[in-house]
């Protein structure tokens, strides 16, 4: 058989063969695949490596610098308890009520004698559900409780509960570098907060409260101290960060952001002998060695 195909081939078709095996030699010998160094950042390069054809890569610094300014850029949110404020202040301007009531039907003569008042202060303290101590009591009943003092004193607390009191001044300082979003509820929809210089953390608060006292005629200087403290102990942290949404609203912003996407053109120098490893080079060594195929 070996023998009728030899004799069958003419020398046309030998010719063929060998120019045929001859491209197909020098196809194969014409693409190897890049060897891309292992090298780490820090390292010096001790050879020269090009792009061997143009390559696309995601840069993933600039990608996360973009997200991370995405997340910045999204403004906190805080909620503003208006209806535990309203629910406070109402509380207390109940029980000024109360008290009124009381006086009214215990009449002048309970006020005569100083077992009478002691009585008098301790049905007081009982039906007004204990909202003033002892000492605030007395102080009040000195002017009967008046509706003056109780307006006065209930303008100053709704004020600073409303303003904003913040737990944290150094977390409240940081949100607001990127913005403040506050949900209300005596509001639709959320609105900036534009007046951060109202916001107080307790400390504040209570030192604005010193400085802004009770005006009352004949009101002495001990009972108004009396009254500041009393409101100084009413007062609660009423704009608190809402962490979780806050959160969920800048990993939304970092997730939008599309992957920044960098050109390797062929030929391009990625690094040359002697040049130190750059976190950057190696990203761009990275894009090569992850080339599939064989490049010629």
């Amino acid at each position: 058989l070996l023998v009728n195909v030899r004799s069958g081939l003419t020398w046309l078709d030998a010719l063929a063969g060998f120019c045929t095996t001859a491209v197909i030699a020098l196809i194969l010998f014409g693409f190897r695949s890049q060897v891309i160094p292992d090298y780490q950042v820090g390292q010096i390069a001790d050879q020269e490596v090009r792009a061997a054809q143009d390559v696309f890569y995601e840069d993933r610094m600039a990608t996360d610098l973009r997200r991370a300014e995405a997340e910045a850029a999204v403004p906190a949110v805080y909620q503003l308890e208006s209806d535990l404020v309203s629910s406070h202040v109402k509380s207390t301007a109940g029980a000024f009520s109360e008290a009124r009531d009381i006086l009214a039907e215990a009449g002048a003569a309970a006020l005569k004698s100083k077992a009478r008042r002691a009585e008098l202060l301790k049905t007081l303290g009982a039906r007004t559900g204990g909202a003033f101590p002892p000492q605030v009591l007395e102080a009040l009943l000195r002017y009967n409780f008046s509706p003056d003092v109780e307006a006065r004193m209930l303008e100053l607390l709704d004020t600073v509960l409303r303003d904003g009191i913040i737990r944290d001044r150094g977390e409240f300082l940081k949100d607001l570098r990127s913005g403040i979003l506050v949900r209300d509820g005596s509001y639709t929809l959320e609105h900036p907060l534009t007046d951060a210089y109202r916001v107080r953390d307790l400390s504040a608060a209570k030192e604005y409260l010193r400085q802004s006292p009770i005006e009352y005629p004949g009101l002495s200087p001990r009972d108004r101290a009396t009254l500041l403290a009393y409101l100084e102990s009413a007062l609660f942290p009423t704009l608190l960060c809402d962490r979780e949404e806050t959160n969920s609203r800048r990993a939304l912003a970092s997730r939008q952001v599309k992957p920044v996407e960098v050109q390797l053109k062929q030929g391009q120098t990625v690094v040359r002998s002697g040049e130190q490893i750059t976190p950057q080079i190696l990203v761009q060594l990275g894009a090569l060695n992850n080339l599939l195929r064989p490049r010629s």
